[in-house]
Order: C-alpha cells, then sequence, then structure tokens
C-alpha cells in the first residue's frame, strides 16, 4: 500500500478505533471469507477516488450511539476536507477486542444508516472478507486522522490522541528521554490549555533556543546569506496568487481587518519573494541569499499535535536563493554542504 501508514494508541478499555484516510484513490477485490458470517460480495476490484476511507474495528462494548457519533465525526471532517464521499471499510487489524462478528456487522450497518441519512455518499467494503488493498493517501497534514471512542457504559466520550499523550505523560508511560519530559523536568517549555500545539518556552529554554539562533546567524553569514524578517499575516490574496490557498486552505489560519481579509504565514516563501519583488535587481547581484526565522502557524487538527515535533505555531528556519542559471549547481551544493 502506498503511502499507509497506521498510527494508533491503544488503550486500556475497549474503544471504537477508526483510522480515517483521504486518499487519491481505493482499490480493494475480495479474495476470501475470512468468517462463516461474511457478507455476499463478488470477487472484483473495485475503485473509488477522492474519497474519505474509515478504516474501522469495532471492539466488544461498541452501540449504536458511538456509531452515530463516529459518522457525525466524519460528517464534520468531510467538510474540512470538502469531500462528501465516503467509504466504511471493516478492519479488524485495528482491534484490541474485536466484538462478535453479528455485533460488529450490526454497527457498521448502523454507521451506513447514519451516514446516508446525513446525505453523504456512502460505499461499503464488504464485511468478513480477506481483501487484497492498494490505496494511495492524500499528501496534506489532515489525510490521516485516528478516532477513538468509548462505549457509553465506560462514560463515554470522544478521546483525542492529545488527550491520551498528555495522560502518558502524567502517568510517566513515556521515555525518560522523551522530549516532553525533559522539557518538564529542565523546566524548558510547557503547553497550557488557553493555547494548545503553541509552545511558551520558559527562561531556560530561551537560552537553549538563544544558543541556537546565535549559532544559525554564524553559519547562515559565513556563506553570505543575509537575514530578513517578514510580516506574520499579510493579505489573502498574496496567498491566493501562491497558491497556498488553493492547495493548503484547511491548514490556514484567516481574519478580517477593515473589512479585508487577511492570513497567517503558513510558510515564508510568498514573504521572501516580495522583498526581493521590492528593488531592481541586476544579474550581478546574484546570487542573492535571504534567510529567515520565520515565525509559521499551521491551523492542524488536535489529533496530529505532537510535543514540539508537530505544532500550530513554530519558527521554520528558511532561505530563499535565487540565482542565475549558470550558479545553480554551486549553490546546491554549498547548501548541502550548509
Amino acid at each position: 500500500m502506498e503511502d499507509f501508514n497506521l498510527f494508533l494508541l491503544f488503550w486500556q478499555v475497549n474503544i471504537m478505533r477508526i483510522l480515517q484516510t483521504h486518499s487519491d484513490f481505493i482499490e480493494f477485490e475480495p479474495i476470501q471469507k475470512e468468517i462463516q458470517q461474511a457478507e455476499q460480495a463478488e470477487k472484483k476490484k473495485q475503485r473509488f477516488e477522492n474519497i474519505l476511507v474509515l478504516f474501522t474495528s469495532v471492539e466488544e462494548g461498541d452501540n449504536e450511539e458511538i456509531a452515530k457519533k463516529a459518522i457525525e465525526d466524519a460528517h464534520d471532517f468531510l467538510k474540512k476536507i470538502k469531500v462528501n464521499k465516503i467509504l466504511i471499510y471493516p478492519f479488524a487489524h485495528l482491534s484490541r477486542n474485536l466484538a462478535k462478528p453479528n455485533h460488529a456487522l450490526k454497527i457498521i450497518n448502523e454507521m451506513e444508516k447514519e451516514a446516508k441519512n446525513l446525505k453523504i455518499e456512502t460505499h461499503r467494503a464488504p464485511f468478513g472478507w480477506n481483501k487484497q488493498l492498494n490505496l494511495k493517501t492524500k499528501v496534506h497534514p489532515l489525510a490521516e486522522q485516528s478516532r477513538v471512542y468509548l462505549p457509553k457504559e465506560s462514560e463515554k466520550k470522544e478521546i483525542s490522541l492529545t488527550e491520551i499523550r498528555k495522560s502518558k505523560i502524567t502517568s510517566e508511560k513515556l521515555s525518560e528521554k522523551d522530549h516532553r519530559i525533559i522539557g518538564q523536568q529542565l523546566d524548558l517549555f510547557s503547553f497550557q490549555e488557553p493555547s494548545p500545539g503553541i509552545a511558551f518556552f520558559h527562561p531556560k529554554g530561551m537560552i537553549l533556543r538563544n544558543i541556537l539562533i546565535d549559532f544559525w546567524r554564524k553559519e547562515h553569514a559565513k556563506r553570505g546569506y543575509q537575514e530578513i524578517s517578514t510580516p506574520i499575516m499579510m493579505n489573502k490574496n498574496i496567498w491566493e496568487v501562491s497558491g497556498h490557498v488553493d492547495h493548503f486552505r484547511e491548514n490556514m489560519f484567516f481574519t478580517q481587518v477593515e473589512d479585508q481579509d487577511f492570513a497567517l504565514k503558513p510558510m515564508n516563501c510568498p514573504g521572501a519573494i516580495l522583498v526581493y519583488k521590492s528593488a531592481t535587481r541586476s544579474y550581478r547581484d546574484l546570487p542573492l541569499k535571504f534567510a529567515e526565522l520565520g515565525t509559521i502557524s499551521r491551523n492542524e487538527l488536535s489529533g496530529v499535535l505532537s510535543g514540539l515535533f508537530r505544532l500550530r505555531q513554530f519558527t521554520q528556519d528558511d532561505a530563499h536563493i535565487f540565482v542565475r542559471y549558470d550558479q545553480i549547481e554551486k549553490e546546491i551544493l554549498e547548501v548541502v554542504d550548509l
């Protein structure tokens, strides 16, 4: 399977597990029945394009309420990715305590019914079959999302991956070398409820951060880079010209100022281009190397946030190099050396 990574944290109760995968395409072909209660199905290949696939494992204790909640969440997610088509794909491999076949099929059917009630174009992979599978996921950051749900009798609530990670940290189940543990122990940084996914650097953390920045500046200066700083917010028109609105909209933060649309920058590129365009340049000026420590903001879902590795705001050390054609090879080699 192309670009398909299953990542799911297991909990200590029976919970429905769903992996949502926004796919360029998915192909599957029923090969043979795995259980006596398998549905009737033709042994032929089926293909669906630009579709949200719900790889679903029904656990002991799951009920119709959970099925409804899962589809409601999928419905909300479909709006973010601007698609209205799902494939419910029974996937026992996610399971920790798989439900009995008859009960699992009942829940799957309930999910299908609820999806159709919400006017979602709904497709199903046959239940109880060993299937040959091929898919290609989209490459945007929202393409894969894990979902876990508690049954009602276990004080039902949806558990985000962020909550699971937080619980793992507080219960000291993470490795003692994990950066989230070290960050707490050394009082370097923290994450606060009013601003999820954005790090608060403490005084000791700033000492380390500034040492890194000083090193970064010296190494870039040696190689002829000029440091720039570009705004964290620019008019939406710039992001339409750059293509970010078309291809990255779901990961951008938008706002209005005096009836004009603005966006927080998810990347530094347009700002560097505008600096270049601010003056008439000669071929004698090239190579022109702009370096930036740019503050980036990306509207990541809570389920993919992970310490300092996946954030809603971070500093990206970035560079944009303007060169003549005859300078390309030399500049590439210097970037590799750096």
